[in-house]
């Protein structure tokens, strides 16, 4: 199977969180409002261990003249902060610990965990990215949640001119 190229329809509306598939839609509306776009994933960086972490460099060269790599690194670097913070020790998350350990992890289903919330803010930071960095370039970040955060996948929505 070829991962380079994947049916996507340009009928999306971003700006209020919701994202049309073509899963979601009827094949022959399918047809008419798809195009082929292609997929750029940023892996992860194993060099300072396996925290969840970014390439922030080497910029991929599909966006070469799509983005500043200054904008680029920035982004990427944005999103590398909110999972340091989802992987650092504090005493709220030992405490956390803690109380799902004596409540035999039953305290979670009441209550999100620290990491929990951080992946929302994840889920935000890159909808903000989206509508403010890669949108207007042409480019649409998904939500590395939804790769199991192994890559970023970058999708190509509009031709370069």
């Amino acid at each position: 199977m070829r991962y380079s190229r994947l049916v996507f329809t340009h009928h999306c509306r971003v700006d209020s969180r919701l994202i049309t598939t073509p899963e979601a839609m009827q094949p022959e509306d399918r047809a008419q409002r798809s195009t082929v776009c292609d997929r750029i994933f940023i892996q992860r960086d194993f060099s300072e261990g396996t925290a969840v972490r970014f390439q922030t460099s080497p910029m991929p060269f599909q966006l070469r003249g799509r983005i500043n790599p200054t904008r680029y690194a920035e982004a990427v670097g944005q999103l590398n902060k909110l999972f340091d913070e989802a992987e650092a020790i504090s005493p709220a998350v030992c405490f956390e610990n803690a109380l799902g350990c004596l409540t035999a992890y039953l305290a979670f289903l009441c209550i999100n965990t620290h990491y929990e919330k951080i992946l929302k803010k994840v889920t935000l930071t890159v909808e903000d990215l989206n509508q403010k960095v890669f949108l207007p370039s042409g480019l649409l970040m998904i939500d590395p949640s939804e790769r199991g955060l192994r890559v970023i996948e970058l999708r190509i929505l509009q031709p370069q001119s």
